[in-house]
């Protein structure tokens, strides 16, 4: 067999490999199935999103939630909160959460007061 055979053999599992890895992150969820819908869609509109603990992720967006709650037919268990936490310093971030009550999985998400001008709204 030719070298070029054994090269483009690579060349196509490289791809395809590459191709699964991209759907794999896409398709990849880490909260539970009531927030599922938001992951996926933050995921789908290139929100900057990172796996936190196991049923929790950290975004780097504000959230309107109302508007979320529209596009989406979220669960009633379903709640967005900026909770004040009485032991976290003053200089500490504050919190913007959306929480499923029944699951104890959460997204944390930015604070207004914690956000720049730079920093995008989800849904958009």
């Amino acid at each position: 067999m030719s070298f070029d055979f054994f090269n483009n053999i690579r060349d196509w599992f490289g791809t395809e490999a590459r191709d699964a890895k991209v759907m794999a992150r896409v398709n990849a969820t880490n909260v539970c199935e009531h927030l599922r819908p938001i992951e996926q869609l933050m995921r789908a509109s290139r929100i900057d999103l990172r796996i936190a603990t196991e049923h929790r992720i950290t975004v780097n967006c504000l959230i309107n939630f109302e508007k979320l709650s529209h596009q989406l037919n979220l669960a009633e268990s379903v709640t967005y909160i900026e909770p004040h936490i009485p032991d976290r310093s003053m200089l500490d971030p504050h919190s913007a959460i959306i929480v499923c009550s029944g699951c104890n999985s959460s997204i944390f998400a930015v604070h207004k007061d914690s956000a720049t001008q730079n920093t995008p709204w989800f849904p958009r």
